[in-house]
């Protein structure tokens, strides 16, 4: 028994040593100037793992990242400034964010950028803008760039208005398995509403 507790209090000790120099490591690394190691401190930040959640730490690790170009970091601080998680909400910031990972070829960048663009948040709408990127979206096989193509195409907004290749786009969704869930649910519940 009491070799038992020595070994458990053992292993506790050693594995809560391990963990901590992984994090001294970790950090060694991001002040460094390691991207990845950067943007792990500041995913813990983030979401309070392993740390007390610090969204304004997150901010200034995300950013150093970002500033070298590191998409992971520059689409959370994109989010970050959309919708207003933990700092003030600016449309603007998230704009240039999205737009810089997008021309470093992010799909997921272009697809946040069109959104924009769609909705005039951060830059002056323009359809045929949030068009093109969605068509690049869904090209590159993303669901979310088809159903945005297809209502684009339904209300010829930047582009002339085709309700057979609006609904052409809208059914492939739903016959696609890799589509995500929650986009076949959204396309099944606009294919009833719309008329064709």
């Amino acid at each position: 028994m009491k070799k038992d507790l020595a070994l458990i209090l053992f292993l506790i000790i050693f594995l809560s040593t391990n963990l901590a120099e992984i994090g001294t490591e970790l950090m060694k690394k991001a002040k460094k100037g390691d991207v990845k190691s950067q943007t792990k401190v500041a995913r813990m930040y983030d979401l309070g793992k392993g740390v007390k959640e610090d969204k304004l730490k997150a901010v200034k690790w995300y950013t150093l990242a970002a500033n070298k170009d590191y998409i992971p970091a520059i689409l959370r601080l994109g989010d970050m400034y959309r919708l207003g998680d933990g700092v003030d909400k600016d449309y603007k910031k998230a704009f240039r964010y999205f737009k810089k990972a997008s021309q470093e070829g992010d799909v997921n960048a272009k697809l946040k950028l069109a959104r924009l663009y769609y909705l005039g948040r951060g830059t002056e709408k323009d359809f045929t803008k949030a068009f093109n990127l969605y068509e690049i979206v869904s090209k590159n096989g993303n669901c979310k760039g088809t159903y945005y193509l297809g209502i684009m195409y339904y209300f010829g907004e930047g582009v002339n208005k085709d309700t057979e290749k609006a609904k052409t786009l809208l059914e492939k969704i739903i016959n696609d398995p890799k589509a995500e869930s929650s986009v076949k649910k959204d396309t099944k519940r606009v294919l009833k509403s719309l008329e064709f």
